[in-house]
């Protein structure tokens, strides 16, 4: 076997491992407890409506709203509880879904909740690597 043809093997096998590695790595992430599901849901105060940017927490506000980042690599709906809570305090909220679970993918999702929705005062919030993004933005 000549040389370029180990060499033309070795990178291929290289980049079957690096995809194979990044695959894992970005489905492999936190998951939510089976009880946020219960706070992803419409109740008597709140109506939870799943949006294409994520979901959308519907309190009796209707001037103030907070746009929230997930951290990297946690399920979009293990925050519900907190953007439920938020919602019955008069703040609406945005709970938005990043791609691989990752907000530096997507930074400037909040740019299309501002543009869709009228509110006086906006929030802006995250968690860790949600929350780096957020200050990112800014």
């Amino acid at each position: 076997m000549g040389k370029k043809k180990r060499v033309l093997i070795g990178i291929c096998i290289f980049l079957v491992l690096v995809v194979g590695y990044a695959t894992y790595y970005l489905n492999t992430y936190y998951r939510s407890s089976e009880e946020a599901d219960k706070f992803i849901k419409s109740d008597d105060q709140v109506a939870v409506k799943e949006i294409k940017e994520g979901y959308f927490f519907d309190g009796p506000g209707d001037d103030k709203a907070l746009i929230f980042y997930p951290g990297g690599k946690v399920e979009t709906k293990a925050y519900a509880r907190l953007m439920n809570k938020l919602a019955k305090e008069e703040i609406d909220t945005f709970l938005l879904n990043m791609p691989f679970r990752l907000a530096v993918l997507n930074k400037n999702a909040a740019d299309k909740i501002i543009s869709k929705y009228q509110y006086d005062t906006y929030y802006m919030g995250g968690h860790s690597l949600g929350g780096v993004m957020v200050i990112l933005m800014c």
